[in-house]
């Protein structure tokens, strides 16, 4: 099971959300956490596929 999964499993548990909220909201974390910042061009070169950082 992918890091992923497990985090939205256990984020669904404690927010009654729709799947496509939840799946965003780790998509989102997950990169928040690999980079130890919120600062939105650092996170952007840990998002999984094409991102680019001119992006954010």
């Amino acid at each position: 099971m992918s890091e992923f999964n497990r985090l939205r499993l256990i984020i669904g548990k404690h927010f009654q959300w729709h799947g496509a909220r939840l799946t965003l909201l780790v998509q989102f974390l997950v990169p928040v956490i690999r980079v130890r910042s919120v600062n939105l061009s650092q996170v952007s070169t840990a998002f999984v596929g094409k991102t680019l950082v001119a992006s954010n």
